[in-house]
């Protein structure tokens, strides 16, 4: 089997030069033959990354790197004196070109070969759990002050294994509507609704920007005054990780305004205040700034932590370079007042946020 590093529409593709630069050590390059198409297969997901496999041999590739489109199609025709395999059928659905030959969008192909994938056990939520982490409840939503370890949508490993399921237990109703959502490792205020009508006019107001969150979060570095990040994000295209995104030309308006509460021990506790909501935008910003959340293994000091955390779980060597098992991010307020809630719904700097700036010396402000 060989990876499929890319996949391009039409009768006159390129190579994906930024590819081959960023990975030049890859043993084996299959393209497609742009008239004679090849299954290709599905075969697995590292992190949310895909990886597709084409069933050839790939030793025909070893040692070769294409410098051009041509080199590639005269490679390609070598495999014509192989005795390959027979094509494994596809379970994938793919897009199509105008000339109905499929297409992948290269940014989604990847050059990891197959690994193994540790087994994860679910963390599940007990009723009990559940009830402590309530915040607000009346006939209209369930505000919940969600911990750093718990993911906010339906799993595969059963309804307490996700705070919506675990919700929707727990109240009784037949589905439990998320207004909106929090990464795993980010901590704080979620709001349920418990009604599809009273979904719909929470998460209008976000969309028409009438609702506030703001966040605490635990930067590196030491400052005092406060920051306006006003840069576009869109996806990060030079990085391992599929999810990651970045500032770029081109990307979603963005804005997010860092202002500092207190410092101490190379940290600074932020109040974090979004005008926008694009994924992952505290972080991203929060990286372009040089000031990356602590323990954030995606945009922290090496987005490579997230792979080593994906493979072989939480170790010594992550700890070291991450210094807390979460993201220090928590969503400490929203005030949903202007779509017809009655207060501004809270929830304080969680223990080990707390316990991470009282062993450095930062101040925790009352009321936080």
């Amino acid at each position: 089997m060989a990876v499929v590093s890319c996949w391009f529409p039409g009768s006159c593709g390129k190579l994906s030069k930024h590819f081959i630069a960023r990975f030049p050590a890859i043993s084996a390059y299959i393209f497609l033959n742009l008239n004679e198409l090849a299954q290709v297969q599905e075969n697995c997901i590292v992190g949310q990354r895909r990886e597709y496999f084409c069933p050839f041999r790939s030793e025909v590739f070893r040692g070769k790197r294409p410098d051009s489109f041509c080199e590639v199609k005269k490679v390609f025709s070598d495999m014509d004196n192989l005795s390959a395999p027979e094509p494994q059928k596809s379970s994938a659905s793919f897009s199509r070109c105008e000339d109905g030959t499929p297409y992948i969008d290269p940014r989604r192909a990847s050059p990891w070969p197959r690994r193994r994938v540790r087994e994860v056990h679910a963390r599940l939520i007990a009723p009990d759990e559940l009830k402590s982490w309530i915040l607000h409840e009346d006939e209209k939503v369930i505000v919940i002050n969600k911990p750093g370890d718990v993911v906010c949508h339906p799993s595969k490993a059963g309804p307490r294994s996700s705070l919506a399921g675990a919700v929707r237990e727990y109240s009784g109703l037949a589905v439990s509507h998320l207004v909106f959502r929090l990464d795993r490792e980010t901590s704080g205020v979620v709001v349920f609704a418990k009604t599809s009508a009273v979904a719909a006019r929470l998460q209008g107001a976000l969309m028409l920007r009438q609702a506030g969150k703001a966040y605490l979060a635990v930067m590196t570095g030491e400052f005092s005054e406060p920051v306006t990040v006003d840069q576009p994000l869109g996806d990060d295209e030079n990085s391992l990780v599929f999810a990651k995104s970045a500032v770029r030309s081109g990307g979603q308006a963005a804005v997010t305004r860092f202002t500092p509460l207190s410092r101490g021990g190379g940290f600074t506790l932020v109040r974090v205040v979004t005008e926008t909501g694009r994924k992952h935008q505290i972080r991203a910003h929060a990286q372009w700034l040089g000031k990356c959340i602590v323990g954030d293994k995606i945009y922290g000091p090496d987005a490579g932590c997230y792979l080593d955390f994906i493979t072989r779980g939480w170790t010594s060597a992550l700890e070291e370079k991450l210094l807390l098992p979460r993201q220090a991010l928590h969503c400490s307020e929203i005030d949903m007042r202007k779509a017809g809630m009655d207060r501004v719904l809270s929830a304080p700097l969680p223990a080990d946020l707390r316990a991470f700036c009282c062993a450095r010396g930062i101040a925790i402000p009352e009321g936080i």
